[in-house]
């Protein structure tokens, strides 16, 4: 690694010894020292797009710590102060800061039944404070409570439970083999996902988790109610009581998860237990904790658990057999104890209880490199410039305001685990490039000189910018062979999501800022100021359309030369400039460039479901109805013959938008009167209809009265008053007197329709062929 991109690696950066205790607290992280730490665990920054469109689910995990946001992908755990109205740096890391170490042990970040974090993005709160949001896969079957309580899971298999169960004590069997505790074992920290024509469980959340040092290393351990062992307290813990508490909360899980839910709920008694008045058993969280009985046996000390899994088993023995049931009988009576001395730590036991034949992985051997934070951490501005600056632009404000900070506290070696003197290059950078604060190169070398810093090394750290830190080249040139891993993060609408959060005008301002200064650091032609470009552009689009062609003819310009025809930023670029050339009227040029991309675009199938090759028709389609607009009437006609069949193949022929751009077709041929294509087009739809409908079928003249609609529409020829004769000619004959006869009395009866939204759809796939006012006179007059 260059010795630029660190500052520690600079002659004249002062170094500290590091803490003599062999395990550090995590308090005292900022955010500085949290962007550090992901540095060193090589943790991906993931761009802004990763935040839309997500829908709230609620709290998950203890005390509300972290809220949970998922898309059927995706899952976002975004980290909560513990007090909102105290939150010292060091709490709102801490917690991060726990989960960042344990996923990045190769412990979970390898294991199959354990999820795994894709990177970080960054919330940020009224009082424009960062909060690290971590990204895990997602499956669209939910967490493991949903699933088998409300989901796709409730008439699973007993034995696809008992593997569920089995692939959960795989993932707490590794977590224990290098003495970490999970500490919140419960089904809403499972997530379930379908592989190999089989359900697969992964433990998620480990938010709790808790590493111990050695058999005599104490720690304090959380506490989800109905799930915790009974002996949980608010005091510490040694890392044999808390595994015992992982497995009790296991054996609690799995009771959840093979009993008869029913029959579970509300048991009135059993031999060695009656119901008391007022009191339930139940799983269920939202119940009143001081009637439920889990709780009351726990605080009475009742052993109790191990006897109601008897009764529940005994209850199903015709669901798994006598053998099953011995081995889950043994089972809890290893996990559910009220004595934590009676409960079993030996994973290969218990698991092989639950089923002797499922093979056991070997276990990774113990990781002892991140089992602590340093006490002082390393932050490069330079080591991740490509990812943190298609971030927030309130993120790169947040670091150059933290540095800041840092560096005016009173003088000693460490500030939140960071060298002042390191923070104070890294400042000095932010100066230098424009970097969340406005350029300024005095105050730059001012700094450097107050920490006795050399102003070669600060010059060579932006050479270093100047040439090595790159993004579109980082991606490398697509072709219908290579697709990137990735979606682009340039497809993002970065001008809706600064407008959700209320930051429309002041991110206009930033990024029309930050591309100046940068502009004037590294020069007009730096990658990352065509990403800058691209930004603002976006944000500009909506009514700024001259500036925004002039910012992105820079930006494809770029993207061609770097990246490529065959690459989708590239596309995206260029999609972006043909609308603004859209809105100026420069009909020519915004033909040309689409043209360019619609060959790339179609060979682009076939590599992933992304719907690249209908975009791609869609171009095309559009561009057949631009050139019709404009009177190029055989052009038009090669286009739109071509769109048809394209969509034939690639859709099908009975899809919506594949008779849609029949219909178009149809209407050029009506204009020019060639009845003879018209009506082979006709009986072609007509025969598709049948073929999928058959001849007698109910919405048939509905269905054909809406193709003609959007016929209609198309035509300059027909006018409602006084239709061509030859037109009406045609459809009685292709579809018989009877059938035109209902077509026409569709055609003629008032359709509800919003007006707003149609006009929208058919703008968007006709294109300028057919302007607004036509559109709204066609639609009212189908209303009234």
């Amino acid at each position: 690694m260059s010795s630029y991109v660190r500052s520690s690696d600079f002659p004249n950066s002062v170094e500290t010894a590091s803490s003599t205790s062999p395990f550090p607290s995590t308090r005292g992280y900022g955010l500085i020292s949290f962007l550090g730490l992901a540095q060193r665990l090589n943790v991906k920054f993931l761009p802004n797009r990763w935040m839309t469109g997500l829908q709230l689910l609620g709290n998950r995990g203890h005390g509300g710590q972290a809220t949970i946001l998922e898309t059927p992908s995706l899952a976002f755990k975004r980290f909560k102060p513990r007090n909102p109205y105290y939150d010292d740096q060091g709490d709102r890391f801490q917690e991060p800061v726990n989960e960042l170490i344990a996923l990045k042990s190769d412990t979970i970040h390898k294991h199959a039944h354990m999820t795994q974090l894709k990177g970080l993005c960054w919330d940020f709160a009224e009082n424009n404070k960062v909060y690290p949001v971590f990204v895990f896969d997602m499956s669209s079957l939910g967490d493991l409570y949903y699933f088998a309580s409300a989901g796709e899971g409730q008439n699973m298999a007993f034995n696809e439970r008992l593997q569920l169960c089995v692939d959960i004590g795989l993932a707490l069997r590794s977590l224990h083999s290098v003495d970490i505790v999970h500490g919140d074992v419960k089904p809403r920290n499972v997530i379930i996902f379908e592989s190999d024509q089989r359900y697969i469980a992964k433990v998620n959340d480990f938010g709790f988790a808790t590493m111990f040092l050695d058999e005599r290393d104490a720690k304090a351990m959380p506490r989800s109610p109905i799930w915790s062992a009974p002996e949980w307290h608010d005091r510490s813990f040694l890392l044999d009581a808390a595994k015992k508490m992982d497995v009790f909360s296991f054996g609690m899980l799995c009771l959840w998860l093979l009993s008869d839910i029913d029959l579970a709920e509300d048991v009135p008694s059993y031999p060695e237990w009656t119901n008391p008045p007022g009191q339930f058993i139940s799983f269920d969280e939202r119940r009143p904790l001081h009637q439920n009985c889990f709780e009351l046996w726990k605080l009475q000390h009742l052993d109790n658990f191990i006897p109601l899994a008897a009764f529940l088993v005994n209850q199903q023995t015709g669901s798994f057999g006598e053998e099953t049931a011995r081995g889950l009988l043994a089972f809890f009576k290893h996990t559910l104890s009220i004595d934590p001395n009676e409960r079993s730590v030996d994973w290969e036991l218990l698991i092989s209880l639950l089923d002797s034949t499922r093979q056991l992985p070997l276990l990774e051997p113990k990781d002892s490199t991140l089992k602590s934070p340093e006490e002082q951490e390393e932050f490069s501005i330079l080591l991740s410039a490509s990812t943190l600056y298609i971030a927030d632009f309130r993120l790169r404000m947040a670091i150059a305001s933290e540095l800041q900070s840092i560096i005016s506290e009173p003088i000693g070696p460490v500030v939140q685990r960071i060298s002042q003197a390191e923070a104070a290059m890294q400042l000095a950078i932010c100066h230098r490039l424009g970097f969340g604060i406005a350029k300024n190169d005095a105050v730059a070398y001012r700094i450097l000189k107050q920490w006795s810093l050399a102003a070669e090394d600060l010059d060579r750290a932006i050479e270093y910018f100047k040439h090595c830190v790159s993004y579109y080249s980082q991606l490398g040139r697509a072709s219908i062979f290579h697709k990137p891993e990735e979606p682009a993060p340039t497809e993002f609408d970065h001008r809706s999501y600064y407008q959700n959060q209320g930051v429309i005008e002041e991110a206009e301002r930033q990024y029309a800022r930050e591309l100046r200064d940068l502009e004037e650091a590294v020069g007009h032609d730096h990658e990352i100021c065509s990403v800058l470009k691209s930004f603002l552009a976006n944000l500009l689009a909506r009514d700024r359309h001259q500036e925004t062609s002039e910012l992105m003819e820079q930006v494809v310009e770029e993207r061609r030369a770097v990246l490529g025809l065959r690459h989708p930023e590239t596309w995206k670029g260029i999609e972006t400039l043909a609308v603004a050339y859209q809105m100026q009227g420069r009909h020519e040029e915004e033909e040309k460039i689409l043209l360019d991309i619609i060959d790339p675009m179609l060979d682009y199938m076939g590599l992933g479901e992304d719907g690249t090759d209908q975009r791609a028709l869609r171009h095309m389609n559009y561009l057949a109805g631009s050139r019709r607009a404009r009177d190029r009437l055989s052009e038009s006609e090669e286009l739109y013959l071509r769109v048809v069949q394209e969509s034939k193949e690639r859709l099908g022929e009975n899809n919506e938008e594949t008779v849609n751009r029949m219909a178009g077709l149809s209407s050029l041929y009506l204009d020019q009167e060639r009845w003879q294509e018209m009506e082979t087009l006709v009986r072609e739809f007509l025969q598709v209809k049948w073929k999928y409908l058959g001849t007698h079928h109910p919405e048939l003249a509905k269905q054909i009265a809406e193709w003609l609609q959007v016929v209609i529409l198309f035509s300059n020829r027909w006018d409602a008053s006084a239709p061509p004769i030859q037109g009406l000619e045609l459809i009685r004959r292709v579809l018989g007197e009877e059938l035109a006869s209902e077509v026409f009395v569709i055609l003629a009866r008032a359709d509800h329709i919003d007006e707003t939204d149609e006009s929208s759809i058919y703008q968007y796939m006709f294109g300028d062929f057919l302007g607004e006012d036509r559109i709204s006179d066609f639609l009212s007059k189908r209303s009234n």
